[in-house]
């Protein structure tokens, strides 16, 4: 019998159907997957013998303890460190994968100049004539006060006759900077969250790696604070919180004064899209579930803080030993006004470092990968991504005490890039050597207070400064991951008094992730999302 056009198709079909009860398929599905992992530019883990190493996290200004595991010396996998006095045994959800940073598929490891790979020393340069050019008009963005880096940040501006060393604000932080004025402190404020009862928070992202991340997310799991959010979309912290205020975008300054009781709360209520029977309710739970701490940046939320005594009391905004880091604010710098400007990894969003630039300005972008604000600058500086270059870091803008950890090198460097600190020491023919001088000298001092204690990683012990022979002992353990925090300051009474006119509070400008890009290996879900905004604006 001749075969016809029906038997054809009922063959196909029968063939469509069966395939997936034979091998084939699930063959070719497991050797497409052998294949996928090992394309020539995927790293091939070494073998050898485990390790445990301690360092602190770099990823941005909370310094939180890391414990990497290690196999033959490389890093393979990141713990927290159970009792470090700066994370308290916890970290964010992309500290986690800080160790693969560096096998990004967007890491620069040559320099960049109007979008062409060059040589190091045709980007020094163009960055020499360039700096020649802008005269006094220079400034530098730091991502991370505090550091060691920073100083010399600040040393090459001031050789350069600028005083323009500039920082932006972490959402949150600005309130106790006008706390700060308002009362006379002579040091910074700190906040006392294991103290709170309440906290209220106007669009701080208190659950999604804020501030200290560890120590936050401490005190919340064991519930020693109950969470009110007020936000104007459905963020992390609003789903986590106890209860979630939701407001019309812009109105957070209404809300904050109704509460204070110095704007009628029926008008309040249409400004905000609340009832008055629920800010009201809130009111009366800030008066009584005290100490009530108020997070936020508005005037408006700062005076709430006064009103309910927060400033100088446990639960509240306390002072700690210590002074911040002379800065400028990004948002201070006249717009138009900056003719050669440096920044660091992906400090501020473009919209905003753009307008800050003259028509003639130039933008050099110190940074590990080709991403955030290195898409926009003319020239790009390859740095060492995260674990693989010394560094430090001061206490976060929460702490309550002082504190300094150092970040040792667990990988090498690729060739071709180099530190910002460095790059400017060649610019301004500093010795080679001047950031380990630099460091060193930091370290000295805090032996010669004789104050405070190291905290020891590996042994989960503090010993005394005082203890230590020298500053070269010293140095060596917080070379191996310890971390010295100062003794706590004695209270300090302060009297806070409102201003008629209170100055504007520093728009926020960043965020706590200061890196350009995610670790390679973040759910998708999780880079798809909104819990890391983009910064291409």
């Amino acid at each position: 019998m001749k075969p016809t056009r029906r038997d054809l198709i009922t063959l196909s079909a029968g063939a469509v159907v069966a395939l997936p009860f034979t091998p084939i398929p699930w063959k070719l599905l497991d050797d497409s997957a052998i294949w996928t992992q090992n394309w020539p530019w995927i790293p091939t883990p070494a073998r050898g013998e485990p390790s445990t190493k301690f360092t602190a996290c770099t990823l941005c200004p909370a310094a939180c303890g890391l414990k990497v595991r290690c196999i033959a010396g490389k890093p393979v996998g990141i713990a927290p460190v159970a009792a470090h006095p700066v994370s308290r045994g916890g970290l964010c959800a992309l500290a986690f994968g800080a160790h693969q940073l560096p096998w990004h598929p967007l890491r620069l490891k040559q320099p960049l100049l109007r979008g062409q790979l060059v040589t190091m020393d045709q980007a020094q340069a163009a960055v020499a004539a360039e700096l020649k050019r802008a005269g006094a008009s220079v400034a530098f963005l730091d991502a991370r006060p505090g550091r060691t880096a920073s100083m010399l940040y600040r040393r090459f501006l001031q050789e350069n006759h600028s005083v323009r060393y500039l920082t932006v604000a972490r959402p949150g932080e600005s309130t106790g900077h006008l706390l700060r004025q308002w009362s006379g402190s002579p040091e910074p404020l700190g906040i006392d969250i294991e103290n709170a009862k309440t906290i209220l928070s106007f669009g701080v992202p208190v659950l999604d790696g804020w501030a200290t991340p560890g120590r936050v997310l401490t005190a919340w799991k064991r519930k020693s604070f109950r969470l009110i959010q007020v936000d104007s979309i459905a963020t992390p912290t609003a789903g986590l919180a106890d209860r979630w205020l939701l407001i019309e975008p812009g109105t957070e300054a209404a809300l904050a004064q109704a509460l204070a009781g110095t704007m009628p709360v029926e008008a309040a209520a249409k400004v905000t899209g609340l009832s008055a029977a629920l800010i009201q309710d809130t009111a009366r739970e800030l008066a009584s579930a005290g100490p009530a701490l108020v997070l936020g940046d508005d005037p408006a939320i700062a005076a709430l803080n006064v009103q309910l005594q927060n400033v100088g009391r446990a639960g509240g905004y306390v002072s700690r030993r210590g002074s911040s880091v002379p800065a400028m604010q990004l948002e201070a710098v006249p717009d138009g006004s900056l003719e050669l400007l440096f920044v660091e990894d992906d400090a501020a969003p473009w919209n905003v470092v753009q307008k800050k630039l003259s028509p003639t300005g130039y933008l050099v972008c110190f940074s590990a990968y080709h991403a955030g604000l290195a898409n926009h600058a003319p020239c790009v500086i390859p740095v060492p991504a995260n674990l693989e270059t010394v560094d430090d870091a001061a206490e976060p803008f929460d702490a309550l005490t002082a504190s300094y950890s150092v970040a040792q090198a667990l990988l090498p460097a690729p060739q071709g890039v180099t530190a910002a600190h460095a790059f400017l020491g060649r610019l301004a023919g500093w010795a080679e050597d001047e950031y380990a001088t630099t460091q060193a000298k930091r370290v000295a001092a805090i032996h010669a207070a004789k104050r405070g204690s190291l905290f020891d990683p590996a042994a989960g012990s503090t010993t005394a400064v005082s203890e230590f022979k020298d500053a070269a002992k010293l140095q060596e353990a917080l070379q191996q991951g310890g971390c010295w925090q100062d003794d706590a300051a004695a209270p300090r009474v302060l009297k806070c008094t409102v201003p008629a006119t209170p100055a504007k509070a520093a728009a926020v400008q960043g965020s706590n992730w200061t890196a350009a890009v995610l670790p390679p290996l973040a759910t998708k879900i999780y880079q798809e999302s909104t819990l890391r905004p983009t910064r291409e604006i």
